[in-house]
């Protein structure tokens, strides 16, 4: 007699899809859709815009749970870690060196909390799981075909196309080389997860346009992860799928391999629109690979087949290995993607020594802030004050140790924990299949050990790069975690149960939602307001009229943007440029309303300078009106500071060095020789406190010269002003004792 398989039902019971939970699941897919497409949300504009329709959504989604009357909050330890990140921004803020970037940088984390918590409450079933891993392969190969097309000429997207290398929407090819690799397993997982031809054509077609962009972006560490996330997704799919697998994952990344060799020439010659030629040519052999692999399986029921494919692999694998050793097969790479391969054993190269050098600068910092970090920004505000020699960075290139300056302790043990959590999830879901008396469903597993392959893979990039600063690649990694999260819930029916608790559980996502939407969107006015203000600065031309005019317009909007977002530095730095401008205009009419502006210029100096105490852009800017409206206190305090922030940036004295020069030459004129002296006496210590600084990376051997602080020629021109002013000065004190 045989064996009935009990058909089991991909939809909740009692669950049906409404057209609320249809309109919302639609509009998650496009919230998570866009952003790597819209150039990873650098702009802090568009990224506020990103938040505010998630706080909306969030509260759509509770207007949907109270529906379902489905009132839970939180539902596993991962969805705890990951609000714990977010409330490790909150807490950071305690002793934030730049309180404006970390009050927006806590409002960042919670936009990512929200959606990773939006995109769990659209997946009650597989279908739906599907859905949204869709959506997140589609928007990676809209992101792979954008940089073709700019590759090969078809495109004029901004900054696409560059020396060289495809950067697409991202504008960074490592990032995207990482982001389209780890998304390519998604395409896997969904491939083999599909018995419709069709659709095996259209997911391997995409899998290879991902794949060749990772390859011809050339970055070594996005081919370093590749490999990793190759053998994670082997461990973690059924045995059945793992030959289908290897031959997808083998077969296509050969042909992207193949193709790149041959397009790289191209899209770097005189006639790169020749390339999509080459890329047509290769999307035909991945999808003709499809047929082949019908009939493979065929073949794999034979007796022998294991130990021969095995053998087979082996040898291609090892005969690709000597072929790219040997000069012949040296030859048929670009130059480029040869040394990117050849660098990656070579540990002397510059990349490996400044990241752990970043790792050595992060450690110091965190140890002046170890429990709650110095807040969001913390890192590009201390970095320079922690080096032997002069490197900007404004990240750490190590998601961990970024998140250990900025939120201590705490952030980074909860940033640890989601992935402790997220791996156990898939233990414990193995296990339970493993355990369970129904036939085991190979779709699930599969679409998450996709997931969890594609998640770690971004996270593994992150460990050295700065993907998840970029917010569209955070956005896709939460989604993914998001998924994982609920496909690792399903039970025996591939559902998650609910649990009907009571209505206050759903009070903290709305409160959360409402915050989010508060600061958001004042942060979003601020902007606004901000931008048309930096405009208006731009329209000045050099003519009375115009001057004060435009100088009206942005003093206008630039005061609105100061209402909204207070804590914008560059705000203040630009008010302060134009009420600087204003008090001059008036001080040369001898008008009352003057000292208002005077007055003005220097509350917008000290916000300023109270905000970002340690960027060099406001402090420099602040201290240019300053020193334009003449005010000695606040030019010597600032030029002081631009030390404290650049130690080994020689361009620092030199502007000390030219404040001190005329606070001395001022004292003198007053005759305040005391200060005059104290003054001149502070420019000639400064070529010692430049030679303390060297002392500091005298070790470090591959410090290029530039990269040290040296005493300059202008230096020393100041320095050889101040001697001759003090032989001034000595001339007037003596005089005066006469």
């Amino acid at each position: 007699m045989n064996k009935k398989i009990r058909r089991i039902s991909s939809m909740p019971p009692g669950k049906t899809y409404t057209a609320l939970s249809r309109g919302l699941l639609i509009a998650v897919c496009v919230l998570i859709f866009f952003p790597p497409i819209w150039r990873g949300l650098y702009d802090e504009l568009d990224l506020a815009v990103t938040s505010i329709l998630t706080a909306l959504l969030v509260l759509g989604a509770i207007a949907l749970k109270v529906q379902r009357k489905d009132y839970r909050f939180l539902r596993n330890p991962l969805d705890i870690a990951i609000l714990l990140y977010a409330a490790a921004y909150l807490l950071a803020m305690i002793n934030a060196v730049h309180i404006g970037e970390a009050v927006w940088g806590f409002l960042i984390a919670l936009n990512y909390f929200l959606i990773y918590w939006l995109v769990a409450q659209v997946i009650p079933d597989l279908q739906s799981a599907r859905t949204i891993l869709n959506t997140l392969l589609a928007s990676a190969a809209a992101v792979a075909v954008i940089g073709l097309m700019a590759a090969t000429g078809y495109s004029n997207y901004p900054g696409a196309f560059v020396e060289g290398h495809i950067m697409s929407t991202l504008q960074y090819h490592n990032t995207m080389a990482a982001y389209l690799g780890a998304l390519s397993f998604v395409g896997i997982a969904l491939l083999l997860t599909q018995s419709a031809m069709s659709r095996k054509l259209i997911y391997s077609g995409t899998i290879y346009l991902l794949l060749l962009v990772t390859v011809t972006a050339i970055s070594k560490g996005a081919l370093l992860v590749v490999m990793a996330a190759a053998l994670i997704f082997f461990l973690v799919i059924p045995k059945k799928y793992r030959w289908e697998y290897l031959y997808n994952l083998i077969y296509i990344f050969a042909i992207s391999f193949a193709v790149s060799s041959l397009l790289v020439p191209q899209i770097t010659g005189a006639e790169p629109g020749r390339g999509v030629i080459v890329i047509l040519a290769g999307l035909l052999l991945t999808l003709a690979g499809q047929f082949l692999g019908k009939h493979l399986l065929l073949i794999s029921r034979t007796r022998y087949f294991k130990i021969s494919a095995l053998t087979i692999i082996v040898v291609l694998i090892m005969g690709t290995g000597l072929l790219i050793m040997t000069p012949a097969g040296q030859n048929l790479m670009p130059e480029d993607l040869k040394e990117e391969i050849l660098e990656i054993a070579d540990f002397s190269d510059a990349s490996y020594i400044l990241r752990s050098d970043f790792i050595r600068w992060g450690t110091d910092i965190a140890r002046d802030y170890p429990l709650t970090g110095c807040g969001a920004g913390g890192w590009g505000a201390l970095m320079s004050q922690y080096q032997e020699y002069r490197y900007f960075a404004a990240d750490a290139h190590n998601h961990v140790i970024q998140v250990l300056v900025e939120t201590g302790l705490f952030g980074m043990m909860s940033y640890i924990a989601i992935w402790i959590l997220a791996i156990i999830a898939v233990i414990k879901y193995r296990r339970r299949r493993a355990q369970s008396q129904f036939e085991p469903i190979g779709e699930g597993r599969t679409l998450l050990g996709g997931t969890l392959t594609a998640a770690a893979a971004i996270g593994l990039h992150a460990l050295i790069d700065f993907d998840l600063s970029i917010p569209a690649i955070f956005i896709v990694m939460v989604s993914l975690l998001a998924v994982l999260s609920q496909l690792s819930s399903f039970n025996n029916t591939g559902t998650s149960t609910a649990e009907h608790q009571a209505w206050p559980r759903l009070i903290p996502p709305a409160l959360l939602a409402i915050i989010l939407l508060y600061g958001s969107s004042r942060a979003a006015l601020g902007w606004i307001y901000a931008n048309e203000g930096i405009e208006a600065l731009k329209n000045i031309k050099q003519d009375t009229e115009t001057i004060g005019a435009q100088r009206e317009t942005a003093i206008t909007y630039l005061e609105r943007a100061a209402i909204f977002n207070p804590l914008n530095a560059e705000v203040q730095v630009n008010l302060s440029k134009c009420y600087a401008s204003l008090y001059l205009d008036l001080a040369g009419q001898e008008s009352p309303q003057a000292s208002k502006a005077y007055q003005q210029t220097l509350e917008a100096i000290e916000k300023a300078e109270n905000l970002m105490p340690f960027d060099p852009e406001t402090v420099n800017g602040v201290l240019n009106s300053a020193a334009s409206i003449g005010n000695l206190e606040a030019s010597l305090r600032l030029a002081r500071q631009t030390v404290i922030i650049g130690p080994n940036n020689s361009q620092s004295y030199e502007i000390l060095g030219e404040v001190l020069y005329s606070a001395a030459l001022y004292y003198l004129e007053t005759g305040d020789l005391e200060k005059s002296q104290a003054a001149i006496d502070e420019i000639k210590s400064l070529p010692a406190a430049i030679a303390k600084q060297q002392q500091r990376s005298q070790e470090m051997e591959y410090i290029h010269p530039l990269r040290k602080a040296q005493i300059t020629e202008q230096l020393t021109e100041i320095i050889n002003r101040a001697e001759e002013l003090k032989f001034t000065q000595d001339i007037s004190s003596s005089g005066s004792g006469r």
